[in-house]
């Protein structure tokens, strides 16, 4: 009788508890840390989906349009692997985080994309929109955290606690790659290891499938990686009015501020842009007739990408940035 009711009672367990799924897609890869630690302060069970794979960006593709970035379509490649294996999809909304300043509207766009895509699916979130008045992440977070325990203290602990965790990561990051930019500052700029500036968003060089393979070539060649989304926030929007006063795409004037700030210090710059992404098309052109001061190159990722193509790319880009720096140093 004993083995019936604990095997009863655990049956039920699993299948009442929440379970949060996580596409490891889009703001994952910048807020990560800040959500998974969320929910495991409040002791709710997360699943983030794997890596992404040739299976979940096909799954993707029959889910959206041709129209759509190729972000997007992973993103829904991951929420069709999770809805099926969790109790609730977690989805923000994050439209605006900044005064005067926008997010790309797919990320307006996503709680009710994948709430329209899979009806069936219990859709969680926080809807950040400074366009609309004051919000606020941590009253937003606070409301999120009510739909899984009424304690109030225990999500503001949750909260503080996955907001110091995110806060320091990110410092570990800007730390490391502050070493690396100077790291060999005494040397003769001509004797200095190759630093390369990935123009980028976390969601496309952190990708496993679509931007894995460019890292892995750059740590082959024994370049120095420096990554544009790993910087100072408000520093480096603030920076970016250096290239162009008009932007309001807050990922993006980062992005551009860390061209700004570190131009000086990288012997040239890859810039990846996600084929049909508008916001990606037109920063990245801006970017490369202001700042000509560097070598740079244009790759464009999409669905049907090669990779011996782009490591092509990649390895003549690198040859023509080594040879210009053995010829400055002949003059020099």
């Amino acid at each position: 009788m004993y083995n019936i009711l604990y095997a009863f009672k655990k049956n039920y367990f699993m299948h009442t508890q929440p379970i949060v799924g996580i596409p490891r897609a889009l703001l994952y890869h910048k807020y990560s840390i800040l959500w998974e630690n969320f929910f495991k302060n409040l002791h709710v069970k997360v699943m983030i989906s794997p890596l992404t794979n040739k299976q979940i960006l096909s799954e993707g593709l029959n889910l959206t349009i041709d129209e759509n970035c190729l972000p997007m379509k992973i993103f829904l490649g991951h929420v069709d692997y999770l809805q099926s294996r969790v109790t609730h999809l977690f989805i923000p909304r994050i439209a605006s985080i900044n005064k005067n300043e926008e997010n790309c509207t797919k990320f307006w766009a996503l709680y009710d994309t994948v709430a329209t895509s899979f009806p069936e699916a219990k859709v969680v979130g926080y809807n950040i929109d400074k366009t609309k008045g004051y919000t606020s992440e941590f009253l937003e977070m606070m409301k999120l955290g009510f739909q899984f325990t009424k304690n109030p203290f225990k999500v503001f602990r949750a909260y503080r606690k996955a907001k110091a965790a995110d806060a320091d990561a990110h410092k570990k990051k800007l730390d490391q790659q502050k070493i690396m930019l100077r790291k060999d500052k005494d040397l003769p700029r001509f004797d200095r290891n190759l630093k390369i500036l990935i123009f980028a968003h976390p969601y496309i060089i952190q990708d496993e499938f679509i931007g894995r393979q460019i890292i892995n070539f750059f740590k082959k060649e024994h370049i120095d990686v420096i990554f544009s989304y790993i910087t100072d926030p408000e520093k480096a929007r603030k920076a970016s009015k250096s290239i162009t006063q008009d932007l309001y795409w807050t990922y993006h004037k980062e992005l551009v501020g860390s061209i700004a700030m570190n131009r000086h210090l990288v012997d040239g710059v890859v810039y990846l842009a996600a084929f049909s992404c508008g916001p990606d098309a037109l920063v990245v052109e801006l970017c490369k007739r202001i700042v000509n001061d560097v070598p740079s190159v244009l790759i464009t990722l999409d669905e049907l990408q090669s990779d011996g193509g782009i490591i092509t790319r990649l390895e003549s880009f690198v040859d023509i940035i080594r040879f210009r720096k053995k010829k400055l140093s002949k003059r020099a």
